[in-house]
């Protein structure tokens, strides 16, 4: 359910997951860890989808791939230094951020504009970010793309997920020699997020661009919901 709701909102179903394993008392390293394998997931049919529907932007695909594996790649090294509290901290500021640039503009989400010079600097902490933290940052790298490169919601989400790909495979690599992966979850994550992102992932290109905005905003605040009840 988690999958199928976040490829209708450019991300964040790994919040819902992450908050979940958290609260089975799964220590927030380990949570981290198996949910960015399962998360692997999420991306291949929803790109497979969005590809089919020419949502993907080449010329401009290159350069999105090669900042997300080099922030993904320093955000990954940090997961064993990160606590609790530093978590909180990042997950409350991607929400508000979230939010906010969901509410204002709404024209952004459906027409496509020139690229802002400083995009890549705005995507290239979203992917450390997505490199330390995964979950909850699809949202905030959708959002990087549509409102500072130009892009409609769909076109952000198909790029996104894409790219992705790249940084989620190259972080999920050096985890692998970590032992912080619980298996015996995550291959159930897995499977369930390559069920729910392709129903997803139609399901948003049948809808359009305004449904993707709606579906931002009402997954963050359903994120904010869940955190309230997270205890240590």
């Amino acid at each position: 359910m988690a999958a199928f709701i976040g490829t209708m909102s450019g991300g964040g179903a790994g919040l819902i997951v992450l908050f979940t394993l958290l609260a089975f008392g799964m220590p927030v390293n380990q949570a981290i860890a198996t949910n960015k394998f399962g998360y692997f997931g999420f991306f291949l049919p929803a790109v497979r989808n969005f590809v089919k529907a020419k949502q993907i932007k080449k010329k401009a695909l290159p350069a999105i791939i090669v900042i997300n594996i080099v922030g993904a790649t320093i955000g990954t090294l940090a997961i064993t230094h990160l606590n609790v509290n530093i978590f909180r901290k990042i997950v409350a500021t991607i929400l508000v951020l979230i939010i906010i640039a969901s509410l204002v503009k709404k024209h952004y989400a459906t027409t496509e504009r020139p690229a802002r010079w400083y995009w890549s600097f705005i995507y290239f902490g979203t992917s450390i970010s997505a490199g330390a933290v995964g979950a909850g940052t699809g949202i905030l790298s959708t959002l990087t793309l549509m409102y500072f490169r130009g892009f409609t919601a769909l076109q952000s989400m198909a790029n996104s997920f894409f790219a992705n790909i790249f940084g989620s495979a190259l972080s999920l690599s050096i985890l692998l020699f970590t032992g912080l992966i619980n298996y015996k979850y995550g291959f159930f994550l897995l499977i369930g997020n390559l069920v729910g992102a392709h129903f997803g992932s139609k399901l948003a290109i049948k809808k359009g661009n305004k449904f993707v905005r709606i579906m931002i905003i009402l997954l963050a605040v359903m994120v904010i919901v869940q955190l309230l009840f997270v205890r240590d």
